[in-house]
């Protein structure tokens, strides 16, 4: 039977912290020289993503390792033979023979493996045959059957090993529903617990799971529930939600493996298997990713790579061909067709009213996978945007209709959602704090206010026309037509204007933004995106050494740079891909070793980058380091640099935009660290924020021609500055951010937006529950044209509140 291990706790806490150490199981163990070895090589989400390149290893590098690695088995947990037009053109086929030829000896099937129809995936599967990679999926059934192998005993080193494969119940709406008909995706956990008891029967020792239904808390179940009410299960090697574990993730007696994405990178699992009382029991397992820079020199497999080459050669003719020209980058990046309006987007549902005659034309932002760069237009760059196949559907809806059918595009705005709706023939506005069903203002079609009762013709394409990502009122009416695929009509249409010219119209207007993230890495990456197409310089900050950043803003605006977020002793990888769309060169790291440690240092200098760090012995001399770094200065904003954090927040954008320093204020030397700074620069201006019992009258009269600016406490010095130096009474904007009252880091969001805040010439206003009594009264005083929510819940009252000023 498969063992059922109990970590020590040191083990489980050092997998919780992400330590690279083996986890060692009962401690009387004895002579693990003697256990069994086996490793397990994983990939997911690949994607088609088999051809190396900058950031994908590549599949002759990994079968390359796969025969170095002794005892080892390859396997897959899902959407990879979808993606790519390397591997579409040939409906997987291609992608099937290379996974053969490196060596995999097991994968499960992802939603978007069904892509090409699931008769077209048996297809692939039954053409293996013996010997050859086994597609396992035990909770795909047709007619009560299984579709495919549901589970395989394989012998390695003398050790059974069982394997079983789960695919999402999302698959039924996550591709075309044609593409599953007939087909039932039973639940992954109730399906898992028959297949460990039907693995341990056929005698398997150890009990590994392919599990293409990922971690998302909008997926249920998620494999960490698979995990937790199914007993026996030693390792899940997931997918689907595109999550990266480097050492895995222990939920209970399970270890939970994940790559990331793209083949950037390749799991390991190694397991040390002992004989206990005559039953073999895991009593190490240690997992980690082979990096592509761990990769780098691996020499690739000569006959992998080889049939790599064959592929690309015949296709290449095919897509090769120039079909067009752009004057601008049509942006077609996951994190903006997924959330906002794009031009790519524009030009794609133009190209669908060009090709259908319709009034109006609706698709999914999930639909469109790449962008297409200034320049030529080739054949193979449309099919890298539309890979799916896709083609186009008219029905007629009643303009009713269509706003539901926005309202549900509409319904995750602010985050990344593959349904988001990107429009052609009409306008509409959102409105994301109000609730889901009723965010979508003021539609119009061809300029003129929609007809609720009017029905229209609408183009989509057929994943939306059955209900893809769950879009209603689309399946319920019959079809008016069919026609060619998404990428023949943008083809066309390319071919019929020469050379595209296409900008962000307003099709999709909100007169509140949102730059709300999962978490705070996240937030501030979309703060970075909204403000910058591309940036040479990048400041890093401490997510949680907030102290320590304070003073960055009026740096990173000097530099024309983001502030994005890391972990003390890792790069965060959001921020690390941040900072590669960036195509940074430099990057400043705020904060001393202890904050920042070499580690991340080392992973910044990975990156090719140059890489600078400004710090003090404390807080307070990391501020007068970065001071140092504005030049030339006159003015200079004090605060409290113990208890001031929020005061701070709310004065960044100013001294950025005055370039003028934020000089911490010590509760027991004041702002002695800075005379000599304030000496030699001849600062001739002060601003003290925040009242007597952050500033103290003593140190305020020391310093240069000082004016006060603060309340009695940080809604009210927030309200203050506002009043003070935005005396305009029409604002561009206003940022809403987290006042920390609840909890401090909070205040790394409103730290994030500082910059934008300044190249807006926008205030940050900061608050919980309600807005301060200044805050209202200054606010009502101001024109306000736009509202943009920074980070996740806990100020929507606020929010609501300027909201409502807006409208009056």
């Amino acid at each position: 039977m498969a063992c059922k291990f109990k970590l020590k706790k040191v083990a489980s806490l050092a997998l919780a912290l992400g330590l690279v150490i083996p986890m060692i199981y009962p401690s009387e163990v004895s002579a693990l020289e003697d256990n069994k070895k086996i490793t397990i090589l994983h990939t997911n989400d690949v994607h088609g993503r088999f051809v190396k390149g900058d950031k994908i290893i590549g599949i002759d590098v990994l079968a390359s390792i796969k025969k170095q690695t002794p005892n080892s088995i390859l396997v897959d947990a899902g959407d990879t033979l979808h993606g790519l037009p390397f591997v579409t053109l040939s409906k997987g086929e291609d992608a099937m023979n290379l996974m053969n030829e490196a060596g995999y000896d097991f994968m499960t099937p992802g939603n978007h493996d069904f892509n090409y129809g699931y008769e077209r995936l048996k297809e692939l599967t039954l053409k293996n045959g013996e010997g050859k990679m086994r597609v396992v999926s035990s909770n795909v059934k047709k007619d009560g059957k299984s579709v495919f192998t549901p589970n395989y005993v394989k012998e390695i080193n003398g050790v059974k090993v069982g394997f079983f494969g789960l695919t999402s119940q999302e698959t039924a709406y996550k591709t075309n529903p044609n593409n599953v008909k007939g087909i039932e995706f039973k639940n992954p956990v109730e399906t898992a617990k028959e297949e460990v008891q039907n693995l341990e029967k056929a005698g398997a020792e150890v009990i590994v799971g392919l599990a293409h239904v990922g971690v998302d808390e909008s997926s249920d179940p998620t494999t960490y529930d698979i995990a937790n009410k199914v007993d026996g299960i030693d390792v899940i090697v997931d997918g689907h939600s595109h999550t990266s574990f480097p050492n895995g993730k222990l939920v209970k007696d399970t270890l939970i493996v994940s790559t990331g994405q793209y083949m950037e990178n390749i799991g390991k699992v190694d397991l040390e298997i002992a004989n206990k009382g005559g039953k073999a029991e895991v009593v190490k397992a240690t997992a980690s990713h082979i990096t592509k820079a761990a990769a780098k020199d691996i020499k690739p497999d000569a006959t992998v790579e080889a049939k790599v080459k064959e592929i690309e050669a015949a296709q290449d003719k095919i897509l090769s061909a120039k079909v067009g020209s752009t004057n601008s980058h049509l942006e077609g990046a996951r994190e903006n067709v997924r959330s906002r309006e794009t031009n790519l987007g524009n030009l794609l549902t133009d190209a669908m009213i060009n090709e259908t005659g319709a009034d109006v034309a609706i698709t999914n932002g999930g639909g469109m996978r790449d962008s297409i760069a200034k320049g030529d237009i080739t054949k193979g760059s449309v099919v890298k945007v539309l890979p799916f196949g896709n083609y186009i559907v008219t029905k007629q809806l009643t303009g009713a209709q269509i706003k539901q059918v926005l309202e549900h595009g509409m319904k995750d705005f602010g985050a990344i959602a593959g349904s988001f709706s990107h429009v052609g023939g009409m306008k509409f506005k959102v409105d994301p704090t109000c609730s889901v069903g009723s965010r979508v203002l003021d539609i119009t079609v061809n300029n003129e206010k929609i007809d609720m009762n009017k029905k229209y013709t609408v183009a989509t394409n057929d994943f939306l026309a059955v209900s893809g990502d769950d879009y209603p009122c689309f399946k319920g009416e019959p079809t008016l037509n069919e026609y060619g695929g998404l990428d023949e009509a943008l083809i066309k249409y390319i071919e019929k204007l020469g050379t595209v010219d296409y900008k962000e119209e307003g099709r999709i207007t909100s007169t509140i933004g949102m730059l709300v993230g999962v978490d705070r890495y996240e937030t501030a990456v979309k703060v970075s995106k909204r403000a910058f197409e591309k940036s040479e310089n990048v400041v890093v900050v401490n997510s949680s050494a907030i102290v320590d950043a304070l003073s960055a803003t009026p740096f990173a605006k000097l530099k024309d740079a983001p502030i994005l977020l890391t972990d003390s002793n890792k790069l965060n990888d959001k921020t690390k891909s941040e900072i590669t769309r960036l195509g940074a060169k430099n990057v400043y790291v705020i904060g001393g070793s202890n904050v920042v440690k070499y580690s991340v240092v080392n992973e910044l200098k990975d990156l090719k980058l140059n890489v600078e760090r400004v710090s003090g012995t404390d807080r307070y001399q990391t501020s007068l380091e970065i001071a140092k770094k504005l030049g030339n200065v006159s003015e200079i904003a004090v605060v409290n640099g113990a208890s001031g954090l929020a005061d701070a927040v709310s004065i960044a954008p100013v001294a950025a935009n005055k370039n003028m320093p934020i000089v911490l204020s010590s509760p027991n030397e004041g702002t002695k660290v800075f005379n000599e700074f304030i000496k030699n620069k001849k600062v001739n201006k002060s601003y003290v924020i925040g009242k007597e019992k952050a500033i103290s009258k003593e140190i305020a009269n020391k310093l240069p021609n000082a004016t006060r600016v603060g309340g009695n406490d940080r809604n009210e010095t927030n309200a203050m500055i506002i009043d003070t130096f935005y005396k305009n009474l029409a604002l561009n904007n206003v940022f809403v951010a987290k006042d920390g009252m609840k909890k401090a880091d909070d205040l790394i969001d409103a730290l994030s937006v500082g910059v934008i805040a300044a190249k807006e010439n926008s205030p940050i206003v900061i608050g919980s529950s309600t807005l301060n009594e200044k805050q209202k009264q200054v606010l009502s005083t101001k024109e306000i044209k736009r509202l943009t929510k920074v980070g996740g819940n806990g100020n929507e009252q606020v929010l609501n509140s300027i909201k409502n000023m807006m409208k009056k």
